[in-house]
């Protein structure tokens, strides 16, 4: 789990070269907690946008938060979906 807060950076030399590979290229970041909620701007790394860390209650289903976070991201990644068969 990744424990950041606004306007804080990921303390890089504390973490694996791959994780902090894999992390450059992610939009968000998931975490199992007891409740769902969303820090919006959690995970900050130096030269890149603040990207959003979802705490889910349950990794079976996606929240409400997430759900209204990614689907703007695939409704346009998708174009628009209404003029489809």
């Amino acid at each position: 789990m990744i424990h950041a807060g606004p306007k804080r950076e990921l303390p890089l030399p504390e973490r694996k070269p791959s994780f902090i590979a894999a992390v450059g290229h992610a939009d968000a970041m998931v975490a199992l907690s007891h409740a769902d909620e969303v820090i919006q701007d959690g995970l900050c790394l130096p030269g890149q946008q603040p990207k959003p860390i979802f705490h889910l209650a349950a990794l079976e289903r996606i929240s409400p938060q997430m759900l209204a976070w990614i689907r703007p991201l695939l409704d346009s990644s998708l174009g628009d979906s209404s003029r489809r068969p």
